[in-house]
Parts: C-alpha cells; structure tokens; sequence
C-alpha cells in the first residue's frame, strides 16, 4: 500500500497525460508503483502523502 500512496505523488505531476490512457496502461501504472516503492523506501514522506491526497490514488489500479 505505501508504494501506491507514494505512486499519487507521480501522478498528480503527470495527471493530464495519463488520464487519457487510464483504461489502456492500467497493468504499467500498477507496476511502476511498485518500481517507485522500490526504488524510494520512504514511509514518512509516503504516509504524508496519502494524508493530503484526494480520493483519486492507485487502488483502483492494484484490483486489475
């Protein structure tokens, strides 16, 4: 779960762009949040995040 809340942060920045291709990269947006939940390991920064965050984060991707 905290690689999909630290995921938001990414896509917020990018949200114009891949919205369009929600239904189509569902599977690649799944993937690199776990790439960025590797690559960063930060639970503080990710817990501030989700607490900041509106409804719209990665859940709806992890149930594909």
């Amino acid at each position: 779960d905290y690689c999909c809340y630290y995921y938001y942060y990414y896509y917020y920045y990018y949200y114009y762009y891949y919205y369009y291709y929600y239904y189509y990269y569902h599977y690649y947006y799944y993937y690199y949040c776990m790439y960025v939940c590797i690559m960063t390991g930060n639970q503080k920064l990710i817990w501030i995040l989700w607490s900041s965050s509106n409804n719209f984060m990665c859940f709806p991707f992890r149930h594909f």
